[in-house]
């Protein structure tokens, strides 16, 4: 009797995370074909006077913004511990019954952090609409060198997936969505198809904005004549990370071939020092092949 109440219970259980499942997808589906009817009743008009895209990209580098969040609202530091002497910095921001709340939880683009403008500005109006906020730092990022030996790259999928099972299993959210920009954008997306058959039911959603596709043309794009600036501050920002990560002779040796890789323009066959840092940072963290060629080419400053 007790057994056959066990079989029952179970069938019973069952059936109803199908339902839940269908549910969830079917409201999914709804939510997705919602949003594109508000792009399309809705479609982005760029200020007349900024209607390069450079000019977008610098403009909203540069211009100040005031944001209320940083004034107002909470912040609690938190260290997520993925593995032995790897650590990762995250500010979060709760509303005041966390549990009842969706969680958002953000991921910056190429030499970004936590405190990159975009993610303030995403969190802020986040926040505003009811969701908790998880700005995540990327290892070495936001000045956390001391927190972890290794550099971080868009095919650290772990990373997320450790994050997401904590947040799931020891603060009990149950509804999380990730977002991603440029870099994080590829690695949310790369999360999301490495994981798609046992993505946790409560991770409701990902959304990547401006994700980096196709790794080589992405590579590429950023030696154009046109993208020079972003080349040059993404060289330099790539050159200071690695000199405070690595031993002073490594270090020394990386600049080297950086200047003689930006200073080598009447070959083609040169390897290009964006290259370089991208093998650097993959080969230090002994991941597979296929992450080697990182997408962190076309994140924006």
């Amino acid at each position: 009797m007790t057994a056959s109440l066990s079989q029952g219970e179970h069938v019973e259980s069952e059936s109803l995370r199908n339902v839940t499942h269908s549910l969830r997808h079917e409201n999914s589906r709804l939510f997705s074909e919602r949003i594109v009817r508000w792009l399309e009743e809705k479609p982005f008009s760029p200020h007349p006077l900024f209607r390069n895209g450079h000019a977008q990209t610098i403009l909203a580098f540069a211009w100040p913004r005031y944001l209320t969040m940083v004034i107002s609202v909470p912040n609690e530091e938190r260290l997520f511990e993925l593995e032995p002497n790897v650590r990762l910095l995250a500010h979060c921001h709760w509303q005041t019954d966390r549990v009842t709340h969706p969680t958002l939880l953000l991921v910056h683009g190429l030499e970004g952090s936590s405190s990159s403008k975009y993610m303030f500005g995403t969190a802020e109006k986040a926040f505003r609409s009811g969701f908790n906020i998880i700005r995540l730092n990327l290892r070495n990022c936001g000045g956390t060198e001391h927190l972890t030996p290794t550099l971080y790259h868009s095919g650290m999928t772990g990373d997320l997936r450790a994050i997401v099972r904590e947040l799931i299993e020891g603060d009990h959210l149950r509804s999380i969505f990730l977002i991603g920009f440029s870099m994080g954008g590829n690695m949310i997306l790369k999360f999301a198809g490495d994981h798609a058959n046992t993505i946790p039911e409560e991770v409701s959603g990902s959304c990547a904005v401006s994700p980096s596709i196709d790794l080589s043309s992405c590579a590429e794009a950023v030696r154009y004549r046109s993208n020079w600036v972003y080349e040059q501050y993404f060289l330099r920002s790539l050159c200071r990370r690695l000199g405070s990560s690595m031993s002073f002779t490594r270090s020394f040796m990386i600049r080297a071939i950086f200047i003689w890789c930006a200073q080598s323009k009447t070959s083609m066959n040169v390897t290009h020092p964006m290259t370089v840092a991208s093998r650097m940072q993959t080969t230090t963290t002994d991941v597979p092949a296929p992450c080697q060629s990182s997408s962190t080419f076309t994140d924006r400053p």
